[in-house]
């Protein structure tokens, strides 16, 4: 028995992003502590009033804290990874343990797709057995959008200058905003359509709300108006049992008989039920 040739490729892909991504980390690490050290040229007596100066420098200094917390995140990733232990047991979970035999009578094409989904199963296993790792990396990806909201702002505000000091951190700013972008462009199409039909949904909502409830008032209206009673022996016309669930009437049920005839009789509950989804009687199909 051997872990399948799907998921060796997948779980070396997986190395491979977090090693993308923890070089990633360490180039933003890098240059964004290059960018807040006050130097002679910006002026800056310590760093309390470099940081305070500017909102830019406030972002660039949160970007390398995040960064170093990415950092964290994939190195404990790779590291899981790599004990075979480890390895085995996630692929004996994910179903990727066949002995040869069973692997050449499969005769799968490992495309991209196939891959690209278990990479993301086994991320999302490796998180779950890494200490704090669901949780953190929702957190970690809670905090980059709200940086990544804060950059935006300050990108499109006044306040930025692009000379001197800060004509190094502009650019640094202008980076990571559109590799943010490329990262989670999916994410950014999805919302920038939600914000441009919000008009359409919110008056579609306001006229579900409005039909239902009228619907449910006219539900309410059409029962108070029928004939609800408790059951007696010979109270009803023909078999003493509901039309809908099939069950005899016990002494005391409410049943209800509709309108269109005598014999069409139910339990209260079982025609409620029925009315949530249809205003018709079960047997004729008369409206109620």
């Amino acid at each position: 028995m051997q872990e399948t040739q799907l998921y060796r490729k997948s779980a070396n892909h997986f190395n491979v992003s977090n090693s993308l991504q923890l070089l990633y980390c360490f180039t933003k690490i890098t240059f964004g502590i290059y960018l807040v050290l006050p130097t002679q040229l910006c002026d800056y007596n310590s760093f309390s009033e470099f940081y305070y100066q500017n909102p830019l420098h406030q972002w660039i200094v949160w970007i390398v804290v995040h960064s170093f917390l990415n950092t964290l995140l994939y190195f404990n990733q790779i590291v899981y990874m790599n004990v075979e232990e480890n390895r085995h047991n996630l692929a004996l979970k994910l179903g990727q343990i066949r002995d040869q035999e069973e692997q050449f009578q499969a005769h799968f094409i490992e495309d991209s797709k196939q891959i690209s989904i278990l990479t993301r199963q086994i991320k999302y296993e490796v998180q779950k057995s890494v200490l704090c790792g669901k949780w953190y990396n929702r957190i970690l990806g809670i905090i980059n959008q709200l940086l990544f909201i804060y950059g935006l702002n300050i990108f499109l505000s006044q306040e930025t200058t692009r000379i001197g000091c800060e004509y190094y951190q502009y650019y640094f700013l202008c980076t990571i905003l559109i590799l943010s972008i490329y990262s989670y462009i999916d994410l950014y199409i999805i919302a920038i359509f939600c914000i441009l039909f919000s008009p359409f949904l919110i008056l579609f909502l306001i006229y579900y709300c409005v039909s239902h409830c009228t619907k449910r008032q006219q539900r309410i209206e059409a029962m108070e108006r029928l004939n609800i009673q408790s059951y007696k022996p010979n109270c009803v016309e023909g078999d003493p049992e509901c039309s809908i669930c099939r069950c005899a009437y016990e002494l005391g049920e409410s049943i209800l008989t509709l309108t269109c005839s005598k014999f069409h009789h139910f339990h209260e509950s079982c025609i409620m039920s029925w009315m949530n989804v249809n205003s018709t009687c079960p047997l004729c199909r008369k409206a109620i």
